[in-house]
């Protein structure tokens, strides 16, 4: 069984045939039962580990080859690479100290690149900056991590898999390095491999309110609610708030568990009832009526102080933005006295949203969702019954297979 949000299929977390390990799931319980308790860890050092010569050299030239710009990409004429002579003067005759005082150098370059959008100009510098860096320097851990990040937020996450490899080989108990990781993995659509380095981060954390663990929980949470495991997502989104509590992103998601949870409570209860194909037919017609019969324990009045509370911070014309609004309205939509609130925030969605401009189910699902709200109009809700069979029906004969790969989950 699933629920639709918008023509986007949510599974229940009961018929879902889980893929991801037990073990990772257990191992993630726990660390969000600990990380509810308090329970603090002593701060850890970074701690550097060395392989043998044949493996550095493996694995090196891979993090140094992942920041080579690919033909084809940027020719702006003003990304042009720095010049390799470094012409900064250096008095120290220490031949380290003058190595790593010039790749802090090209670091400071690559940050200066990246800040104006000079991608070439930005992955020469750290690929410099690298090979002035020994394996076994103390920094080599973070600046890895560095040019990884940078490569994912070009998004080029491939890429940035084999310096935050490196880096998390160097410094395995590094939740930075684990957290970038887990960031690349999951933007490469490696979920299973993503839990698990999240996992090892939660763990590697000096504290359960450090900083990074709420865009991690965050993104814990989005696997997790993909794969119907909608109750320890709760709980990390839960905590993620209580590190940041007005990071959109995370309010959205847990509005949208909360959402399918609604859902399927009044599906069940619909299912239990003798009058259920009454209730059905009048729901379509009638704003507010189905919600009388099934009650839901006020689960929608959650979701909507949840979305009330992201929307102020989501920026404005931002894909969250146009999800808050289009989760909100279907929210209100089922909730009675709310349809001219649900009317006014599909008409933004339709008016402003460019996710509904090019995806034409999408569109025509928000008409219908129009539709339903427009029940004291009936002039306004035929012309959106109308426009919302045209578009559906253009849509079937475009894509007869029905498939849409749009997730409504906020990662961060």
């Amino acid at each position: 069984m699933s629920v639709n949000f918008f023509g986007i299929a949510v599974p229940s977390a009961r018929l879902v045939k889980m893929t991801v390990s037990r073990r990772v799931v257990l191992l993630l319980a726990a660390l969000l039962l600990k990380i509810a308790g308090g329970l603090r860890r002593p701060q850890r050092a970074l701690r550097v580990t060395r392989g043998g010569a044949d493996a550095d050299d493996e694995r090196r030239p891979q993090a140094l080859r992942a920041l080579t710009v690919p033909r084809g990409g940027n020719d702006d004429e003003n990304d042009e690479p720095y010049d390799d002579v470094d012409d900064e003067p250096d008095d120290d005759d220490d031949d380290e100290a003058r190595a790593a005082k010039a790749a802090q150098r090209w670091t400071r370059r690559a940050f200066e690149a990246a800040q104006r959008g000079r991608p070439r100009a930005a992955a020469h510098a750290f690929e410099k900056a690298l090979e002035l860096t020994p394996d076994d320097a103390p920094y080599r851990a973070a600046l890895l991590i560095n040019a990884g990040s940078y490569l994912a937020f070009s998004g080029r996450s491939a890429d940035a898999l084999g310096p935050l490899k490196e880096a998390a080989r160097l410094a395995p108990d590094d939740a930075r390095a684990l957290h970038a990781l887990g960031n690349a993995l999951h933007q490469c659509d490696a979920a299973g491999d993503a839990l698990e380095v999240y996992a090892r981060a939660l763990h590697a954390a000096p504290s359960p309110d450090f900083p990074p663990n709420a865009p991690l929980l965050n993104n814990v949470a989005t696997i997790l609610l993909a794969r119907g495991e909608r109750s320890l997502a709760r709980g990390a989104l839960e905590k993620s708030l209580e590190i940041e509590p007005h990071a959109p992103g995370t309010l959205f998601n847990l509005a949208t568990a909360r959402y399918s949870d609604a859902l399927e409570t009044r599906s069940q209860k619909r299912r239990r009832s003798d009058e259920a194909s009454r209730i059905v037919v009048e729901a379509s017609f009638s704003p507010g009526k189905a919600d009388d019969d099934n009650d839901d324990g006020g689960a929608l009045d959650d979701v909507l102080r949840l979305l009330d509370a992201a929307e102020p911070h989501a920026p404005p014309g931002s894909p969250l933005r146009e999800r808050v609004l289009a989760l909100r309205a279907c929210a209100a939509n089922r909730v009675p006295g709310r349809a001219a609130l649900a009317a006014a925030d599909l008409r933004d969605v339709l008016e402003h949203g460019a996710e509904h401009a090019r995806d034409a189910r999408r569109r025509g699902a928000a008409l219908l969702e129009l539709s339903r709200a427009l029940q004291d109009d009936a002039a306004a809700r035929r012309d959106a019954l109308a426009e919302a069979v045209a578009v559906l029906d253009a849509a079937a004969l475009a894509a007869p297979d029905g498939r849409d790969e749009y997730s409504p989950l906020e990662a961060r």
